[in-house]
């Protein structure tokens, strides 16, 4: 990837299945050395059965995008 300390985009894509129902979302990520998270965000989702959530990262939008 163009990231990992080369200053370009790192993109990666994981398929989680989940059961439908509600959950709650834990989204963290570190950018840097040291302890904590530069971006956090944990929100309550309710899926239904076959329901596809999408979860994107942009800095410039301030973190996690949940769709």
């Amino acid at each position: 990837p163009n990231g990992l300390s080369h200053d370009g985009p790192s993109i990666f894509y994981r398929v989680q299945p989940m059961t439908a129902g509600k959950h709650t979302l834990a989204l963290r990520l570190r950018e840097r050395d040291g302890d904590g998270f530069d971006y956090e965000k944990i929100l309550p989702i309710s899926l239904r059965s076959g329901q596809v959530l999408a979860v994107e990262f942009h800095a410039e939008k301030g973190g996690f995008v949940v769709k």
